[in-house]
């Protein structure tokens, strides 16, 4: 009800791997996976109840374009903007967001509400993707540590791996674009249970991607 009351679920267009991903997922799992479910997730429905339990009556305009791997048990999150962001990008402040975005708001939400639909075994959820990255605090982190770790702002694949037992790694956790990963190991630790992640960081031509690996322990 969290989901048909406030968004509208779309074909994604992307149904095939970008060259890059394949090539990560033959490295990962040891082929190209080719059960790609991609969904647009659009918060273009009104009224429904907010976050902050109050009736909201103008949709945020908020997006959500994913990939869903089943037999890679990955996630590739390839355009997003949040409820949250769309509404501080017109200078909501925070109280008054939180009156005017859905209960099911946050990436980690999202991805998980459709992955434990079509996954046998959600709990086995392991690779996360963030596609063609344009935040600029996450793009500054990104080509820092490139540049410090690679020699290169621009590394391309295998770029840089990096444990959460790094600073490098906690840095990239903390990323507009990483934090997703983090709530979705608090939230759903009782589904996937304890986990080692680490992150992989590279550039295709402009683009920055982030590929993490939720090891299991």
């Amino acid at each position: 009800a969290q989901f048909r009351n406030a968004w509208a679920d779309e074909p994604g267009e992307e149904d095939e791997l970008e060259t890059y991903w394949q090539t990560a997922f033959e490295t990962n799992i040891g082929n190209v996976p080719s059960d790609i479910l991609a969904l647009d997730a659009l918060q273009n429905k009104a009224p429904f109840v907010s976050a902050a339990g109050q009736q909201a009556t103008v949709p945020t305009g908020a997006f959500y374009k994913l990939q869903f791997i089943p037999s890679a048990n990955a996630i590739i999150a390839l355009d997003t903007e949040s409820p949250d962001y769309r509404l501080a990008r017109r200078g909501i402040p925070k109280p008054a967001r939180n009156a005017a975005i859905p209960t099911l708001n946050r990436l980690s939400d999202m991805m998980w509400y459709v992955w434990d639909s079509i996954s046998e075994d959600p709990g086995k959820l392991r690779y996360i993707g963030r596609d063609t990255i344009t935040n600029s605090a996450t793009e500054g982190i990104m080509d820092e540590i490139l540049q410090k770790t690679a020699g290169n702002a621009r590394a391309p694949w295998p770029g840089k791996t990096f444990g959460l037992d790094t600073d490098e790694g906690k840095a990239l956790l903390g990323t507009p674009n990483g934090v997703a990963v983090g709530w979705l190991l608090i939230d759903r630790y009782r589904e996937m249970g304890k986990r080692e992640p680490k992150v992989t960081i590279w550039v295709v031509g402009n683009s920055r991607i982030m590929l993490w690996d939720l090891k299991p322990v």
